[in-house]
């Protein structure tokens, strides 16, 4: 069964989404239910979709050389898609940005886009009881990582229903 396509001609993969809860890396090695599963590259480094570790699994059978083509198409096909490939890089890097000009071009932009909070009415800082839900109820997150500032909020927890005092 072909997948459905997007208005924008991009393949949508909703059938994949329930399958994404079975990805799974470890370190130092690879996993293919995680190519099959539609990851098809790792982002930042690669830890996991390295040449070594994809070497190994092409070698003991895990994985085909099908399938990191497949992956790599996709890859392309998005990119393609998006235009990344429209324009070529020029022949020569472009010139220094790090002048004092445009540094402190940098910082009035910066100045500028801020906005201030306004603590109108006295409302901050909030007091009494909020709720918190969810299966991470019991963790405060900044960002995409596991806070390590969770001790000086000073949040104390009750272990029933994520309420917070």
């Amino acid at each position: 069964m072909p997948e459905p396509e997007h208005p924008d001609g991009l393949p949508q993969e909703p059938a994949r989404v329930p399958r994404l809860r079975r990805v799974r890396l470890r370190r130092g090695a690879f996993d293919r239910p995680s190519l099959n599963a539609g990851l098809d590259q790792e982002l930042n480094r690669p830890n996991f979709y390295s040449p070594t570790n994809l070497q190994a699994a092409l070698t003991a059978g895990t994985i085909t050389e099908a399938q990191i083509d497949e992956a790599a198409f996709r890859v392309a096909r998005a990119a393609i898609a998006v235009g990344l490939f429209d324009h070529p890089m020029p022949a020569t890097p472009a010139a220094n940005s790090s002048t004092a000009a445009h540094l402190a071009l940098a910082k009035q932009m910066a100045e500028e886009g801020s906005v201030l909070l306004q603590n109108n009415g006295s409302a901050l800082p909030l007091t009494g009881k909020g709720l918190k839900i969810g299966h991470r109820a019991d963790r405060v997150r900044h960002g995409h990582q596991r806070s390590q500032r969770e001790d000086r909020l000073q949040l104390k927890r009750r272990t029933v229903g994520g309420l917070l005092e």
